[in-house]
């Protein structure tokens, strides 16, 4: 089996974590799948909660970070995220939602982030008929219009289907209710 810790995270990913700076604070990554993004944040020194539907791919994960120094600052937890988290709202420093299935995953897990934390969001590409479940033009800046401020925002129309785009975003929760 491959170390997950040599997988590469999404380069939008690392991107965001410099803008968001080295706060070392609380993270969600969800869905996780077999932690490259939980692992990166954890080596940083953020406590991170790594939550995914499905158990083999945490199961993973717990192998691959037996015995780094990071393994006390990762949690595991088995969840459908399309249903409302198990977790306090505005838990969260970070949330991350890379590659999720289902815009329900953003929609439960943007209630768990603080005020003046950030969302990390990032689709899948558009391979193969996987475009069926990318969003719509607009969709993610509309489930997060109130309350958020997107600092970094890129669609990308699929080629020959105006119905959906990619999406790479980073959100800012506000910091007082809007």
């Amino acid at each position: 089996m491959r170390r997950l810790s040599n997988e590469p995270t999404s380069a939008f990913f690392r991107r965001c974590i410099e803008r968001v700076g080295d706060q070392r604070k609380v993270a969600l990554d969800v869905p996780s799948g077999q932690g490259r993004h939980a692992l990166h944040l954890a080596k940083l020194g953020w406590s991170v909660v790594a939550a995914d539907i499905d158990q083999e791919s945490l199961r993973r994960l717990q192998l691959a970070q037996a015995g780094l120094p990071t393994a006390q600052s990762l949690s595991l937890v088995v969840l459908d995220a399309t249903r409302e988290l198990p977790f306090h709202r505005e838990s969260f420093d970070l949330v991350v939602v890379i590659h999720a299935l289902s815009l329900d995953v953003l929609v439960q897990a943007k209630e768990t982030v603080r005020r003046g934390g950030h969302l990390i969001f990032e689709t899948f590409g558009a391979q193969g008929r996987n475009w069926r479940a990318l969003p719509r033009p607009l969709q993610v800046a509309e489930l997060l219009t109130v309350g958020f401020e997107a600092l970094i925002y890129q669609e990308k129309p699929v080629s020959g289907r105006p119905e959906a785009v990619t999406v790479k975003a980073l959100f800012q929760k506000g910091a007082s209710p809007r």
